[in-house]
């Protein structure tokens, strides 16, 4: 039997689920193209697009490789994830510092 609250509920999950894990591929590559510029001592004022450019293209450099692209991608979801899920726990953890519920 199917419910009339189940559906939706699976529908919003879902849609989380992919959310989550497109932006934990764009928050990998940001932070990949900010270190990779910090380590080639390149002086960023505003890294936003440059830092993300250049992430993107070597994440997609790693993920093209055929024997290890798949571990590639693996781990770039298990650490985007992750980070998403500490950034959320910070930001919760300073609103609740600042009083704002």
């Amino acid at each position: 039997m199917i419910t009339i609250v189940g559906i939706p509920v699976a529908v919003a999950v879902l849609a989380l689920y992919v959310l989550v894990l497109i932006l934990s591929g764009a928050f990998v590559s940001y932070r990949v193209g900010m270190w990779s510029l910090e380590r080639l001592h390149r002086s960023v004022v505003r890294p936003g697009w440059r830092a993300m450019a250049f992430g993107a293209l070597i994440m997609s450099l790693g993920l093209s490789r055929a024997v290890v692209g798949w571990i590639v991608m693996l781990a770039v979801l298990m650490t985007g994830v992750g980070a998403l899920a500490l950034e959320c726990r910070e930001r919760r953890a300073l609103a609740r510092g600042a009083g704002v519920a």
